[in-house]
């Protein structure tokens, strides 16, 4: 899928024939390659999770602690990588369509099954929803990564990154393309005096409605 992937986005590019296929050749690396490398990594990171998990529980009795991990670990999932399959050309399509859109994701789109990941999850492996979920997922990143691209355009510059004469601005899926980094950029940025506070609100209605649902769902698991 990333040849095909990559020889569609330089043939739409006018590039030649040479470079078309250099292209699809690096996005089928880019696609299979980064999310193996990051998954293998982290996976070596569960047998210290286990031994923090276990020692917790001991030096902790009667409370239950979760360790956290990146979402690597699960990216070799079987519906992780089928949601992903289906998601990445459906970005691009979208990439071209959504109104207020510049981005267009090309060596991030190996980011997708990362931030599907999580759909997955709360899904529980539904294909329809986690495609539906999905799509509003790398909607939200195109946008916020639209708005927030001239300021990390600039700090590239500054730190002295060559974009090259044809490039415009840069983006990426991650930093303040995500949703949650986006609104605490947001609020530090745009009347922190005002955004803060909001921010701070927000969060704590998020965390008390999930602490209502836990609440219930213990209750109805007693009963």
């Amino acid at each position: 899928m990333g040849g095909v992937i990559g020889i569609a986005i330089g043939f739409l590019a006018g590039y030649d024939i040479t470079q078309i296929l250099q292209l699809g050749v690096s996005m089928s690396a880019v696609l299979v390659l980064i999310p193996k490398m990051t998954s293998l990594f982290m996976e070596g990171l569960m047998p210290i999770s286990d031994a923090a998990q276990k020692w917790s529980q001991k030096k902790f009795k009667g409370r239950r602690l979760f360790i956290g991990l990146d979402a690597a670990v699960v990216v070799g999932n079987p519906d992780v990588i089928t949601t992903a399959l289906i998601i990445i050309p459906l970005t691009i399509a979208m990439a071209l369509v959504l109104p207020g859109n510049r981005v267009l994701p090309f060596a991030d789109l190996a980011v997708v099954p990362f931030r599907v990941a999580m759909v997955v999850a709360l899904t529980r492996g539904n294909l329809l929803k986690n495609i539906i979920i999905g799509l509003v997922v790398t909607a939200s990143l195109l946008w916020c990564g639209t708005v927030t691209s001239p300021i990390l355009t600039e700090i590239a510059k500054q730190v002295g990154i060559d974009l090259g004469s044809s490039s415009m601005l840069i983006s990426s899926f991650a930093a303040t393309s995500m949703i949650q980094s986006y609104l605490v950029f947001i609020a530090f940025t745009y009347e922190p005096m005002i955004g803060i506070p909001v921010l701070l609100l927000g969060f704590g209605g998020v965390w008390y409605f999930f602490e209502g649902i836990k609440k219930i769902n213990r209750e109805a698991a007693i009963e």
